[in-house]
């Protein structure tokens, strides 16, 4: 059952609505210290060690990400700068798709951290509970607030100012830690039921990436006789299979796009570079930006994208990732991708496709990429890599098996993505019903009487 207070008032703001008649509106800005960070000049970054820098990269939905996208500060920091940040600061990133939904409460454990630019810091005064604040953050409100406040709905921006000038709802300091002990033990559990449906979506995907490694290289028939590969991560493969290298079976050979920078323009022709491969598709909606059509000719000479091509990331984190052209949409590509274009007499371009996710085809890549500052793989060691192919008419029905059987895990997965998107519409609307008092978690008054969080 939801508990109410006992009266309540107008608080005078669209998105906050009533709140509780001994509860106060206040602006982030009046509440807190805001900052925003230094332009750490990148080229200047450090892959190993120094002082970690928190980029817009680094900031999700109330929590940090580092691996891949950590990037250190090697030059010496006085040790009183104010890039540094402390615990209990409050990091919202300013620009993105995301922005009004990345933001983080930094721990002591995460520290020493320097701030980069576009991120607000926002330092609390002492008589405010930075949780609280935090969950507001998070809540619907601040999403709504950031939505109608928000520049530029192609690359979505806001400000400083318009942090500062949030509106939100303030409780009396005692309450305010009342709602954050419930809320934390809330969340938790929300938190552990997403972590759980997450582990299933793993799985899934781990018994999907089996699959296809299994019939890639071993085919749909058990009981047909197998031969050595000669390759250690294939293993054996069905007598009658040919192993050979990628040249073999393109019908051009193996290149990629521009090694300069393009001049972008507002319309024109896609370009598009790694950032464009989503989940085994091409998604537009990442692409870098559209060159003239002069240019794209010109490009064109060197490579030309066209349906049933293959895309294989050849440098940066992702390198190895695979993605198959099912458009005829005119659109480029720059460097970090290499164009494929199979031989169809000798191999189809799903089969092609498939073999090129397995584990045996990314572990070869994975041996023989070399490290800069990011991995990466010359086009003239991917056209040297193995591949095992059957039949055409073998690999017709390994296509289409692996279609049949890939949709329902997809489907699966469908199921469990959208499961944890309702768990965590439900954890906003719950942490924004508490925070604006629509409903009541502890005693009205818990000055006077020792607080009892109550189920909702």
């Amino acid at each position: 059952m939801k508990l109410k207070y006992s009266k309540y008032k107008s608080s005078g703001v669209e998105w906050i609505d009533e709140i509780p008649s001994h509860w106060m509106v206040n602006r982030i800005g009046f509440v807190s210290t805001l900052f925003t960070g230094f332009p750490w000049k990148s080229e200047l970054f450090d892959f190993n060690e120094g002082i970690k820098i928190v980029r817009g990269e680094n900031v999700s939905e109330g929590f940090l990400r580092w691996g891949e996208r950590t990037r250190y500060w090697k030059s010496k920091v006085e040790e009183d700068s104010i890039f540094y940040l402390k615990k209990g600061d409050i990091i919202i990133s300013m620009d993105g798709s995301k922005v009004g939904k990345n933001f983080v409460l930094i721990n002591e454990n995460d520290l020493p951290l320097l701030l980069h630019q576009r991120m607000c810091r926002v330092r609390v005064n002492h008589d405010i509970s930075e949780s609280f604040i935090c969950y507001f953050i998070g809540s619907e409100k601040f999403k709504y607030y950031i939505d109608i406040t928000k520049t530029d709905p192609m690359i979505p921006h806001i400000t400083q100012k318009d942090i500062f000038n949030f509106k939100f709802s303030l409780p009396p300091i005692q309450e305010q830690n009342q709602i954050v002990k419930y809320l934390d033990e809330k969340t938790t559990q929300i938190d552990n039921l997403i972590s759980i449906t997450e582990k299933k979506i793993e799985t899934l995907k781990e018994k999907r990436t089996s699959l296809i490694n299994t019939v890639v290289t071993k085919g749909l028939n058990p009981k047909v006789k197998f031969k050595e590969s000669g390759v250690e991560w294939i293993g054996d493969i069905p007598e009658h299979w040919e192993r050979t290298v990628v040249k073999r079976l393109v019908s051009i050979k193996l290149t990629d796009g521009p090694h300069t920078t393009p001049n972008f323009i507002d319309s024109g022709v896609p370009f598009i570079s790694v950032e464009s491969i989503k989940e085994d598709k091409i998604d537009f909606d990442y692409k870098r930006g559209y060159i003239s059509v002069e240019d794209d000719l010109e490009y064109s000479k060197k490579s030309n994208p066209k349906r049933d091509d293959i895309l294989l990331v050849k440098s940066g984190s992702t390198t190895g990732k695979v993605t198959i052209v099912d458009t005829d949409e005119n659109f480029n590509i720059w460097s970090p991708l290499c164009l494929i274009r199979p031989k169809k007499e000798m191999i189809l371009p799903m089969f092609m496709f498939y073999s090129m996710k397995s584990e045996f085809f990314q572990l070869s890549i994975q041996q023989s990429w070399s490290f800069g500052t990011q991995p990466n793989i010359g086009m003239g060691v991917i056209e040297n890599l193995f591949l095992v192919i059957p039949t055409i008419k073998e690999q017709e029905e390994i296509v289409k098996y692996i279609q049949t059987m890939t949709n329902q895990i997809d489907d699966l997965i469908s199921i469990e993505k959208r499961r944890i998107e309702t768990i965590k519409e439900y954890r906003q609307s719950l942490i924004s019903e508490v925070v604006t008092g629509k409903v009541r978690v502890c005693e009205e008054d818990p000055t006077k009487t020792k607080s009892k969080p109550v189920l909702i």
